[in-house]
């Protein structure tokens, strides 16, 4: 009786897997054509565009994969779009390990020139905590704007040339997930497996903020305003 209990677990486990399997291979071959209906280039996996990034949700854990990454071009910017996981271990009193995978969707817009780091994300507890122990954020004179969001860059000119009044009103309307300047990357990220419907979300949410940023900006950089 107990060598047939075994044999059921062992062929159960084989056919979630396997049904684990036909939905990635489903799921790829449908990102391949989507990707393919767009102009834009797809890839199962590349690992190597991991390095572009640095900051949140990026340089934690082990096993760091990117996964169903697309490339292409939107509004005349160079995009790409990837599925982002990495695992974390714990022990248990009893020494038993666990391991965690967390899984993010990514999605990025280039910018013409690189411009200082900056993020922006929605208040959460931990940013509470952080002014109650005295790590603050950037504060404006947009005192709404100052509960909803907190904003870090070491470049705090920088900071307010970007979120000028009109760009802090726009993000106060919008409902977009956190979003950060990395070097030449504009980026924004989420939890859970990205889709093509976030993908057209999030590119025309990314390509507002750099439709907002003032001429100026790149101009001092001595770079050329992109045309819209």
């Amino acid at each position: 009786m107990h060598a047939a209990v075994v044999i059921v677990v062992i062929v159960i486990v084989a056919v979630v897997a396997y049904l684990g399997y036909l939905q990635n291979k489903r799921r790829r071959e449908a990102f391949a054509a989507w990707a393919a209906s767009r102009g834009w280039t797809y890839a199962a996996e590349d690992n190597a565009i991991i390095g572009r990034f640095e900051g949140d949700p990026f340089g934690r854990g082990d096993h760091q994969r990117a996964k169903n990454v697309v490339a292409g071009q939107f509004q005349n910017r160079p995009i790409v779009a990837f599925d982002y996981s990495y695992q974390t271990h714990s022990t248990d009193s009893e020494g038993r390990r666990h391991t965690t995978t967390h899984q993010y969707n990514i999605i990025s817009v280039g910018l013409p020139v690189p411009l200082p780091n900056l993020q922006v994300g929605r208040e959460g507890l931990f940013s509470k905590v952080g002014r109650a122990i005295g790590i603050r954020d950037i504060e404006f004179e947009n005192e709404e704007f100052n509960k909803t969001f907190n904003v870090h860059c070491k470049d705090r000119k920088f900071a307010s040339d970007l979120l000028h009044p009109r760009m802090m009103q726009w993000l106060l309307d919008s409902k977009g997930p956190a979003w950060r300047i990395d070097r030449s990357n504009l980026l924004c990220w989420d939890s859970g497996k990205v889709s093509p419907d976030a993908v057209d979300q999030q590119l025309g949410y990314l390509s507002a903020i750099a439709d907002q940023v003032p001429r100026f900006v790149w101009q001092d950089r001595g770079a050329q305003p992109p045309t819209q």
